[in-house]
């Protein structure tokens, strides 16, 4: 298991964290925590696969031989490709739920506007956690339903357009068809569809679906799964 991070966090759980329905320190735990027994960790990133060698070269420079590869290293959030979002971000009637910084700042705005328009933005193509952007709409429109006064908010929600991480954009793995650099798969299989010796869990690969996380999130927020959206 090649693994960077020091800690595992449930990104499902800050939709809930956004809405005010969860605290944020139920949504990270070790990393170590989640590890499955058995299993030899190399904490390190990817950075290179060479299907040919059968091996993948971490950032540390380390070779990781392999006899079959699954490829499950999430989406990378492209916040650059829409101008002003990250700076936007930086002020105070802008936050997201795509952070685990950011997500108590959304709960904040809701909760404290009396008065303004909310904007919630939901990018194109393929996310993780498909509803999110409109879930936070609807926990947002509950707590005003549930308030005595007559409610708008001065406030922003964004989330960015994504791809899949750029060492994979750049590997061989790559669907060169695909804009958004996702793993060439059989939307059947998830099998490789050229490499026999490569499959893809969860996300980067370029099946017609989103990438939505498990809706069991909302109902017990106090057990987050071993899952990365």
């Amino acid at each position: 298991m090649i693994e960077p991070s020091d800690t595992h966090d449930y990104q499902p759980l800050w939709t809930l964290v956004g809405g005010g329905a969860a605290p944020l320190k139920q949504s990270r735990r070790a990393e170590s925590s989640v590890m499955p027994k058995g299993v030899h960790w190399v904490k390190d990133r990817a950075e290179t696969v060479d299907p040919e060698a059968q091996a993948v070269t971490t950032a540390g420079g380390q070779s990781v031989g392999y006899d079959y590869l699954v490829v499950c290293p999430g989406i990378q959030l492209d916040w650059g490709k829409v101008p002003g979002m990250a700076d936007a971000l930086l002020t105070p009637a802008v936050s997201t739920n795509y952070s685990y910084e950011l997500a108590p700042k959304t709960w904040e705005l809701i909760k404290g506007m009396r008065s303004g328009t909310a904007v919630f933005t939901m990018p194109t193509g393929p996310i993780k956690c498909a509803g999110a952007p409109q879930k936070i709409a609807y926990l947002a429109a509950d707590h005003c339903a549930g308030t005595k006064d007559e409610i708008t908010y001065n406030l922003m929600h964004v989330v960015p357009p994504q791809s899949a991480p750029d060492w994979v954009k750049r590997s061989p793995l790559a669907d060169a068809a695909n804009p958004a650099g996702y793993v060439e798969i059989d939307k059947n299989t998830m099998q490789h569809t050229r490499i026999g010796t490569c499959s893809r869990s969860a996300t980067p690969g370029a099946a017609p679906t989103a990438r939505p996380a498990p809706p069991s999130a909302s109902r017990r927020p106090s057990s987050p799964k071993a899952s990365r959206p």
